[in-house]
């Protein structure tokens, strides 16, 4: 326990910052609580308050220090899903969702990184093959994570997949017996059940394959920077003294 009070006094102005988020995550969930009257939305910033714990849990658990910048801006991403989901980013900013899986393929490839080369160092491993390992680690979770969302899509009837429209499409399904892929170009209406649609529904394959491209966008981005910065600026250090 004294150790863990010394490691937090060391982090005053990180403590401080996640002291601030959670009293602004508070204000919302009773702003939710009590004027919105959305009780959903206060449970779903009410979790958040534990998720934006975790940077420090991180820090603590594997006794390293990340540099503030790095750590505040770790503290606002877990945040970033409740508020797309709760002030509906995710359909009024096409980008929203897009944005957090290219952080989140960058501060997964960041993170596994560092604990390797801390690991690793020692036994004088690559830097180059560290980095490949993160960045295929990072890679594999945004995958596993396709994989959450496909299944809540399937057993829960969600949309997490989130569906659009296509204007033409490339079909095997509506091939002849010569197996010619037909195609289909500038569909500007379909019917479903007598509704008219302004387009093809695309049920997910977009949105899941953007997804994972922007993952890999941001664990690539961290990647190329590591690979110039040989490590001069380490943005997780084994000490405070490093951090700077």
């Amino acid at each position: 326990m004294k150790k863990i009070t010394e490691e937090l006094r060391k982090r005053k102005p990180k403590i401080a910052f996640l002291l601030l988020t959670e009293a602004v995550l508070i204000g919302v969930i009773l702003y939710y609580l009590f004027f919105g009257n959305r009780p959903d939305h206060a449970v779903k910033f009410f979790i958040t308050m534990f998720l934006v714990m975790i940077p420090l849990g991180l820090e603590l658990m594997f006794s390293v220090v990340s540099r503030t910048p790095l750590f505040c801006f770790a503290v606002v991403y877990a945040c970033g899903h409740t508020a797309g989901s709760c002030f509906g980013l995710y359909l009024s900013t096409g980008w929203w969702d897009k944005m957090l899986h290219c952080v989140q393929g960058m501060l997964f490839t960041i993170l596994v990184y560092y604990l390797l080369q801390r690991l690793y160092r020692a036994a004088g491993a690559k830097r180059v093959l560290n980095l490949v390992l993160a960045v295929s680690l990072a890679v594999l979770i945004a995958v596993l994570w396709e994989v959450v969302e496909f299944s809540a899509d399937k057993i829960l009837s969600y949309d997490m997949q989130k569906d659009t429209y296509v204007s033409e499409i490339n079909s095997f399904l509506l091939a002849d017996q010569s197996g010619e892929v037909v195609s289909i170009k500038k569909i500007d209406s379909v019917v479903v059940n007598g509704q008219e649609l302004p387009g093809y529904v695309d049920v997910g394959l977009n949105d899941t394959m953007w997804d994972l491209i922007m993952s890999f966008g941001g664990a690539f981005l961290f990647a190329a920077y590591g690979l110039l910065d040989r490590d001069r600026h380490p943005l997780i250090c084994l000490n405070e003294a490093e951090a700077g």
